[in-house]
């Protein structure tokens, strides 16, 4: 009878042992972060990771998104992020663009309110050093949320993934490629993407306030918070992609024809175009464009006229298959856009 109570004891000793074990092992199912839902949502064991910003839950909430770990920040706008499965992924912010750290910047991409270019590259190279200080302080070993567009590519040109990165701070989730534009770290990167519009005005935010890279020359007399000419008055009228014969070697028989559809002139100082890959011209100093004028942009090099202008490219510009043209004003804000093609 002895044994048999110390058997039964040992029996109900192993039973609590399993169940413990049971539910240990079911806590710890549960603790991963970056839990996600199969339909992308985060799951009920991380819904502290959600804000009370309501715009930003319901953006997350209606796009593909995963947990991960930012393991290292290469610089502002580039990051390698951990998932919970181990993968790895090499992410470019999308619709941002941090001066650079390793290569020589490009003035014709940091435009003031005013038109005027930041043409001191060590100033840039310097905002491109905070801007990946910046990322590090935010970003690097901490969990984020990867959130990728709905009519954005996911991958880029280079093979890196295209994304958002949100966090959470303080129990609100925000944005951090804005956070880049806000804080003066970044100019936006045009393409087609949700948020084009609403980076945008960020950009103006942080041109208009001289917050960040935008500080240079504040004191000089021609920086004003104003734009000289906002007039959208412009049309694209003729799409030339297609070049005869091989593009690269007939450059000038590429082009695009815009005109003024308004009644006044419009002066393109500051201004820009740009395609889908982010190719950028700016227009000449000085350019004016007479209500009912048209000019043609070539993609070759030839001398500047009222009528013809030249990007001095050394490649084509314009896919033959599709491409988007972008007109951009001095603010940074697109004003006209017309794409072709399969794009």
């Amino acid at each position: 009878m002895k044994k048999l109570t110390n058997f039964l004891r040992i029996g109900v000793i192993c039973i609590f042992l399993l169940f413990c074990g049971c539910i240990s092992e079911s806590q710890n199912n549960n603790s991963n972060f970056g839990v996600v839902s199969e339909n992308n949502q985060l799951s009920k064991s991380n819904s502290n990771f959600i804000s009370s910003n309501s715009s930003l839950e319901h953006f997350l909430t209606t796009h593909e998104h995963f947990e991960a770990k930012i393991i290292k920040v290469m610089d502002g706008d580039t990051v390698y992020a951990m998932a919970l499965n181990w993968s790895k992924y090499k992410i470019r912010l999308l619709g941002v663009d941090t001066p650079e750290t390793y290569k020589k910047n490009r003035p014709d991409e940091y435009i003031l309110l005013d038109g005027t270019p930041i043409t001191d590259l060590q100033w840039l190279k310097e905002w491109g050093l905070k801007a990946k200080d910046f990322a590090k302080m935010n970003l690097e070993n901490k969990i984020v949320i990867i959130v990728f567009d709905n009519i954005a590519p996911k991958k880029g040109y280079y093979g890196r993934y295209l994304a958002y990165i949100f966090i959470n701070n303080s129990g609100n989730l925000e944005d951090f490629n804005k956070e880049l534009l806000l804080n003066g770290y970044a100019r936006v990167y045009v393409s087609k993407f949700e948020k084009l519009e609403e980076y945008q005005q960020a950009e103006y935010f942080a041109k208009s306030h001289y917050i960040g890279l935008w500080s240079w020359k504040k004191s000089e007399s021609n920086q004003n918070n104003t734009i000289s000419n906002t007039n959208v008055n412009l049309a694209i009228i003729y799409i030339h992609a297609n070049a005869a014969g091989n593009d690269n070697y007939n450059l000038n028989d590429e082009y695009i024809t815009i005109k003024n559809i308004g009644n006044t002139p419009i002066d393109l100082t500051g201004w820009r175009i740009q395609d889908a890959a982010g190719h950028c011209y700016m227009f000449p100093n000085g350019f004016i464009l007479q209500p009912g004028a048209t000019v043609t942009l070539h993609s070759g090099s030839g001398k500047d006229s009222t009528t013809d202008l030249y990007w001095n490219s050394k490649y084509a510009i314009w896919n033959n298959d599709g491409d988007t043209i972008y007109i951009i004003n001095p603010a940074g804000k697109v004003v006209l856009t017309k794409s072709y093609g399969n794009t």
